[in-house]
C-alpha cells in the first residue's frame, strides 16, 4: 500500500511516500520539500494542487495522511499553513484518494497513550530510525495509516 504523508509549512509542501502493509515493513519510496513559487497566494495554492495531483499520479497513491495545522505556541492560528492543508485535502479528494487528517495529539495516540510511549514505539520502527529528523513528521503521519 502506497501512502502519502504530508506536513506543510506556510508556503512549503513537505511530503513523503511510503510503501508497506504494516509500520514495521514500511519503506520510504520518495520524499520532498517544495517551496511554492513567489507571487500571489491564489497562484501558490494552485501550484500546490498541481503538485499533489502529480504525486498521486506518479506513485499511484492508495491512501494519504495529513498532519494538520494547529495554533502555535503563542496560541496564534497558522492560517497560511491551514490554507495549504485545505488544498492538499481537496486535491486528494478530487483524486479519490482516502485521506485522514491528524493533529499532534491524535498522531501520538496512534502510537501510545503518552508522549513517552509514543516516542518509544516510533523509535522501534525501522523506517523511522533510517529517516532524518526533518522528514520524521511526514513519515510518522503516513505511518498512522498503517496497522502497528
Amino acid at each position: 500500500m502506497k501512502i502519502l504523508g504530508v506536513k506543510n509549512g506556510k508556503d512549503i509542501l513537505n511530503w513523503i511516500v511510503i510503501d508497506g502493509t504494516t509500520r514495521d515493513n514500511a519503506v520510504v519510496i520518495e520524499h520532498g520539500e517544495n517551496s511554492a513559487p513567489a507571487g500571489k497566494r491564489a497562484d501558490q495554492l494552485a501550484w500546490v494542487r498541481r503538485e499533489v495531483l502529480e504525486l498521486v499520479a506518479r506513485h499511484a497513491i492508495d491512501n494519504a495522511a495529513v498532519r494538520s495545522a494547529e495554533a502555535g505556541t503563542s496560541g496564534a492560528p497558522n492560517f497560511a499553513r491551514a490554507e495549504l492543508d485545505g488544498v492538499v485535502l481537496a486535491s486528494l479528494s478530487e483524486s479519490s484518494v482516502p485521506v485522514d487528517s491528524y493533529r499532534s495529539a491524535s498522531v501520538r495516540s496512534r502510537f501510545g497513550r503518552t508522549k513517552a510511549a509514543a516516542e518509544i514505539a516510533q523509535s522501534a520502527i525501522p523506517s523511522v530510525n533510517a529517516t532524518t529528523k526533518s522528514r520524521r513528521d511526514q513519515l510518522v503521519v503516513a505511518l498512522c495509516a498503517l496497522p502497528g
